[in-house]
């Protein structure tokens, strides 16, 4: 087949170009031809999405909308995989090329701030069903910010991306939650549900777990890894270190990976922490590449997401489940589905969550070496499930029934 990949950025910033960099492998591997449009190129010291050589690819920033298009459109794709864009004009543009399968990987076309939670009267998961009433919710629920012509600009764009998605020709998505709630907002489309994949435990993890009881440790070693902003939790996981360091009753030492616009305000808040509380070391690494992320897990004994919106997936819990770490989050979107609690990590109660729920998860998860060697071979049961020549060959199976639509009329937008 000759697959287009439409995705925003094409350097690896986050979970999607993450994802790409596996999955390109695996279709070039599989023969397929592979081509990228991509909307910008930025920032120029991160390494590549699709390391693959000899793949077309075409920048917006650089081409303009009209250009890229028409490269794309004379490669002549048997089918488009998408990943979601901003421009939604050039998200629909696409449809006239050939059969589209959009793999969700966050509430696109199903939320006006595209996070799915009301932060107001405290940060909760929001259920609703995305439409007109969402407007009247905006400022009350605080779901964005606060000019009004932000809220219909946002609405708008959403609503436009609503259409986008009911002309594609299938709707991937990494966790039940998640189709769930494309299920309810387009109930005609077809759904499938594909977990993500984190790669073959012999290539890059360990052959056994390793962990042998963190609580068996002089110290307790703690990783937050993902982007810093509101959502993400890292104030929350702070705010618990407190209650966590006076349960261990031995020194923890905290790691935050990751980069992204609140980095300032939890570097602050982590400094009065340690200044506070007995025991207690936070360091912040910034952005971390493949081989630093590797040391980091084997270094750390567990885990932390403390993302307070319903997560479509968190990968991150997988990744560090190959290498024996369990993980302690709260309860919300598609986590509960590869964290087991009380098998591979332990859950926190997540509507609404609180500091209280998720100090708790994490002590029960290193208070008894027992329970974390079974916490531990638990993680690594769930990740060895997981591999990405299974996602692959069922990935390859759902773009080749989508190509296989591309006489079909095209849909109306």
């Amino acid at each position: 087949m000759r697959i287009a990949i439409v995705s925003r950025n094409a350097r690896r910033i986050g979970g999607v170009e993450s994802y790409l960099a596996v999955v390109a492998r695996e279709l070039t591997a599989a023969g397929h031809d592979l081509a990228l449009l991509h909307e910008v190129d930025v920032p120029v010291d991160r390494p590549p999405a699709m390391s693959v050589d000899s793949v077309p690819r075409w920048c917006v920033a650089d081409l303009g909308a009209e250009q890229a298009v028409d490269s794309l459109r004379r490669w002549a794709p048997d089918v488009i995989y998408a990943h979601g864009i901003v421009d939604v004009a050039l998200e629909h543009a696409t449809l006239s090329i050939a059969p589209v399968v959009f793999h969700a990987h966050g509430y696109h076309g199903t939320c006006i701030s595209g996070g799915k939670m009301f932060q107001s009267p405290r940060p909760r998961p929001c259920q609703r069903r995305f439409g007109a009433a969402c407007l009247a919710l905006y400022y009350p629920r605080r779901c964005g910010g606060w000019h009004p012509r932000t809220m219909w600009r946002e609405y708008r764009r959403q609503r436009r991306r609503q259409q986008f998605l009911e002309g594609c020709t299938t709707i991937v998505t990494a966790s039940r939650h998640l189709a769930a709630e494309y299920a309810n907002h387009i109930a005609s489309l077809r759904i499938v549900v594909l977990p993500l994949p984190i790669g073959d435990i012999s290539d890059h993890g360990p052959a056994a777990p390793q962990k042998t009881g963190a609580s068996l440790r002089d110290e307790w070693r703690l990783l937050f890894l993902g982007r810093m902003d509101r959502f993400k939790g890292g104030h929350m996981f702070l705010h618990a270190l407190p209650t966590v360091a006076a349960a261990a009753r031995r020194p923890i030492r905290v790691t935050f990976a990751g980069d992204g616009p609140e980095v300032g305000r939890l570097s602050s808040l982590a400094r009065e922490l340690e200044a506070a509380t007995a025991g207690l070391t936070i360091g912040f690494v910034g952005w971390v590449g493949a081989e630093a992320r590797e040391d980091l897990f084997k270094s750390s004994d567990l885990l932390v997401v403390p993302s307070v919106l319903p997560e479509p997936f968190g990968l991150v819990g997988l990744e560090a489940a190959r290498y024996g770490i369990p993980a302690a989050a709260f309860a919300v979107g598609g986590i509960p589905e590869w964290l087991d609690s009380g098998v591979s990590g332990r859950l926190a109660p997540g509507d609404p969550p609180t500091v209280g729920g998720l100090a708790t998860a994490i002590v029960d998860c290193l208070r008894d070496p027992e329970t974390y060697r079974r916490l531990s071979a638990g993680a690594f049961a769930a990740a060895a499930r997981s591999t990405r020549a299974g996602h692959a060959r069922e990935l390859c199976d759902i773009l080749s029934k989508a190509a296989d639509r591309r006489h079909a009329p095209s849909a109306s937008v």
